[in-house]
């Protein structure tokens, strides 16, 4: 059986694309091994660190969604971006509870601090908020941005 150019030409395209399909399966499978060593001690051996980072990350993701819902052209991303603060907010409050658990009492001493903090951050947001539902979006943002009249 003599193959043509044009039908060797498919069987090797072919060939190579089977080839790196499984190289690149194998890469992933590689990258998740590493990780899972790497993120298992983390999260399995020291609780505590996953449960600080999770925090970490929630308040940062919860600061920034704030200042995307007060630069939101539309009330509807203005409400979702509300709505994920919300779920955030449960998040946080439920994985400083768990850190809390597994707390020293230098490491409760810093939770304390940040509580404090993030009470404060809460505060001013509330007080945004209330400045958006009375006076509009534009005087909330000012006061966002440290621009406006206190009321």
């Amino acid at each position: 059986m003599k193959l043509s150019l044009k039908q060797t030409l498919i069987s090797l395209v072919l060939t190579l694309c089977v080839m790196a399909t499984g190289a690149t399966g194998w890469a992933l499978h590689s990258i998740r091994v590493r990780n899972d060593e790497v993120a298992g001690p983390t999260g399995k051996q020291l609780p505590a660190c996953a449960l600080l980072g999770r925090i970490e990350a929630t308040a940062a993701t919860h600061r920034i969604r704030q200042f995307r819902s007060m630069s939101a052209d539309t009330d509807a991303v203005r409400a979702g971006s509300l709505d994920m603060m919300r779920k955030e907010e449960a998040q946080l409050r439920e994985s400083m509870a768990s850190y809390e658990a597994l707390a020293t009492a230098e490491e409760k001493a810093l939770l304390d601090r940040f509580k404090a903090a993030w009470a404060t951050n809460e505060t001013a947001w509330s007080e945004v908020l209330r400045l958006n539902r009375a006076v509009g979006h534009d005087e909330a943002l000012r006061h966002f941005r440290g621009e406006g009249l206190r009321i």
